[in-house]
């Protein structure tokens, strides 16, 4: 009996601790308040940097990691086991600080305008499940560890997309480089790139430096004020999930 208690015991908490890696207690997701009218949904509020640096100083938040979305047509192409594969591609600019703890030793995830190339990417952990639970049974081909897709790279080609075709008179094609892997779920949103990378390339794209972010993750430094943070922000105007 003690035996079976330890090892279910032992079992319970590693069970915990990879669901609090996955979804982190002290980890607040901040959006704007969205409307909805007949069959679209438009945001009522903005979130920019001078919300990012409101919601900075109430007290009890440790730092505040915006989200920003590149705003242009996209697709990928790489080689996946020897198969060349090409997609239209979500991605998004992320605080590296966000992510730290994913970044694999011997790799960097940050932007540096002189050397900024290959962009250094995260992918998320489903992304692979979604290969290997779906794509390679479906054409029976192999399987892939974690480890595999670090230090691979990929083409980005900016201004067209798989489903489209070219949309846009402006076009490049961007090296990128995949450092880490992440299973925390609030990042499950893209393939994930610096911030600075992300506004960088909005910048060339749009010609526009204005920036507003489509999320923001706030972090707690002490649970204890989830409610007063949580308060604090909604009467900003803005959409708090945890």
């Amino acid at each position: 009996n003690s035996i079976a208690f330890f090892a279910g015991y032992g079992l319970l908490r590693e069970t915990v601790q990879r669901a609090e890696q996955m979804f982190p207690r002290e980890l607040l997701i901040v959006r704007p308040r969205p409307v909805d009218i007949a069959a679209l949904r438009f945001n009522i509020s903005t979130l920019d940097d001078a919300a990012v640096q409101r919601i900075a100083g109430i007290q009890g938040v440790e730092f505040v990691a915006p989200q920003l979305s590149l705003k242009m047509p996209l697709r990928a192409e790489g080689d996946i086991m020897g198969q060349a594969a090409t997609s239209d591609v979500v991605i998004v600019g992320v605080d590296p600080k966000l992510i730290s703890k994913d970044v694999c030793g011997g790799f960097t995830f940050d932007y540096d305008p002189q050397t900024s190339l290959p962009i250094p990417c995260i992918i998320p952990r489903f992304f692979l499940d979604m290969y290997n639970l779906a794509y390679a049974d479906s054409l029976g081909l192999p399987k892939i560890s974690e480890s595999y897709p670090l230090g691979k790279e990929f083409s980005l080609i900016i201004g067209e997309t798989y489903l489209w075709g070219g949309t846009s008179s402006k076009s490049a094609t961007l090296p990128c480089r995949i450092v880490g892997v992440t299973q925390q779920s609030p990042l499950m949103v893209g393939v994930l790139i610096p911030l600075g990378h992300a506004r960088a390339l909005n910048q060339w794209f749009t010609g526009r430096r204005a920036l507003s972010y489509n999320a923001a993750y706030v972090k707690l430094g002490d649970l204890r004020a989830f409610d007063q943070v949580s308060s604090s922000i909604r009467t900003m105007g803005y959409v708090v999930e945890s």
